[in-house]
């Protein structure tokens, strides 16, 4: 019940924005104070995420695994207060579970799960 909560209260927050996904399997997260929401993201593979600001601070989304070049496997730019940014490398990644935090509040975690 929380869960089906939580997405019906991302796709208000971000229809009443103007974010709406590319094609339903695309992905929005947004990051708040202390918090993303959701916190735990189901995406296809090949599919994009986007990230949306809407906290009075900067947010962004890095991997904490890192690719053989020792960069995040996916990562967004900082974004300020109601920007609006994609997040790099999700449509890449294969399937599996991949944690993501905010490199500037490091407690504020994710989980993205991958499907085949």
């Amino acid at each position: 019940m929380t869960r089906v909560l939580a997405l019906g209260l991302i796709g208000t927050i971000a229809a009443s924005i103007g974010v709406v996904p590319a094609r339903a399997a695309d992905g929005i997260v947004l990051a708040g104070s202390g918090l993303f929401l959701p916190n735990r993201l189901d995406l296809e593979q090949g599919s994009t995420l986007t990230l949306v600001n809407v906290d009075a601070a900067e947010h962004n989304i890095t991997s904490t695994r890192t690719g053989r070049d020792g960069e995040p496997r996916f990562s967004s730019d900082t974004l300020g207060p109601g920007e609006i940014g994609t997040v790099d490398g999700v449509s890449k990644l294969k399937p599996g579970a991949y944690a993501f935090f905010c490199t500037l509040h490091e407690y504020q975690r994710g989980l993205l799960l991958i499907a085949g």
